[in-house]
């Protein structure tokens, strides 16, 4: 069920939806993305039930290599006004951002790729040393690129990630708490619905003004409440996927900043309660039993929390955190050693 799951959302974001808004066109780009969404998690699925470590440490050493071609553009370009746009930015095509492009896009929109790639390679690194040197350098580069980029919801979820990881390697005898995993997807939604509905409070501007943003939380006030207009009137299956331009001209940009809003915007209910089930399907089979879990929870909560102010369903190894959640071993790393 977890697999119909996850393609049922691919199938019904990305096709159902258009088919309903607008018919059958412009479909290539839908179709790719939905067949890449489906593929990574069939592959995903495949690879763990055969052999879970082996599927994790692949991922980390894959994740790895991506992200230190990131890293390189970071370092090359992060001066640079748009980053590796660039040209594009000089040349009038795009208008002028305080956003800087990098290899795995920008700013926040990274964390998506960071935060599965660092947890995995904890978890393999964890089971063979008890010093996960790869761990702290990759946690120490990503937070301190963050704070450079002052990118607010990336740099928050990893300077939680680095105080993780510097109390389990000082206090080798206290565990990470383990809190239930559908309490944790409950309470992404409640706080989620909460931040929309209090978007414009005084307390988010207080907020947004210590991380030295706009009282509008960089414009999310305007862009929810556009978002919110269109999936009242459009509730059961969205308004359908589009590459960007139409919701730019409807919201204000190119997409809804928070996971909850974007799924819905999108796909309407329908799509959102497929979108849930594929999270609740990968609730974890061997619960506290597995000495691991802690790790993957923190992954997966702060994967959560960055999602509530910015998400991008198309970058498809965000979806390994609740993965590994389901398929991790009874035992742990050291279970076996």
């Amino acid at each position: 069920m977890r697999w119909v799951s996850f393609s049922l959302f691919f199938i019904l974001y990305y096709l159902i939806s258009l088919v309903l808004a607008s018919g059958v066109q412009n479909m290539s780009k839908p179709l790719f993305l939905c067949i890449k969404g489906i593929g990574f998690v069939s592959l995903v699925e495949r690879e763990a039930k055969k052999d879970w470590w082996r599927c994790v440490g692949s991922f980390a050493l894959g994740g790895m290599v991506v992200c230190s071609i990131h890293y390189y553009t970071y370092l090359k370009f992060g001066n640079t006004p748009g980053g590796i746009r660039h040209g594009v930015v000089i040349a009038g095509y795009l208008r002028a951002t305080t956003q800087r492009w990098f290899f795995l896009t920008h700013d926040n929109g990274s964390v998506f790729y960071f935060l599965p790639t660092i947890t995995a390679l904890w978890i393999a690194e964890k089971r063979e040393t008890r010093f996960p040197v790869l761990t702290v350098i990759s946690v120490g580069l990503t937070t301190a690129m963050y704070i450079d980029l002052w990118s607010a919801a990336a740099m928050t979820v990893m300077l939680i990630f680095s105080a993780a990881l510097a109390i389990q390697i000082l206090f080798r005898d206290v565990r990470l708490p383990t809190p239930p995993y559908l309490v944790i997807i409950s309470a992404f939604l409640v706080f989620s619905f909460v931040v929309i509905v209090v978007n414009a409070s005084d307390l988010l501007s207080l907020v947004a003004s210590r991380f030295g943003k706009e009282h509008t939380m960089s414009v999310r006030s305007m862009i929810w409440q556009n978002a919110l207009r269109y999936i009242s009137s459009h509730p059961l299956f969205g308004v359908g996927y589009d590459s960007g331009a139409l919701t730019l001209m409807r919201i204000g940009i190119n997409h809804c900043h928070n996971m909850f809003l974007q799924v819905l915007y999108t796909g309407g209910i329908v799509t959102l309660v497929a979108f849930v089930a594929s999270f609740i399907y990968c609730t974890p089979l061997h619960g506290s039993q597995n000495e691991d879990l802690p790790i993957l929870l923190l992954g997966f909560s702060l994967f959560l929390l960055v999602s509530v102010f910015d998400w991008y369903p198309h970058f498809t190894p965000q979806f390994m955190l609740p993965l590994m959640c389901c398929h991790c071993p009874f035992g742990g790393a050291n279970h076996d050693r």
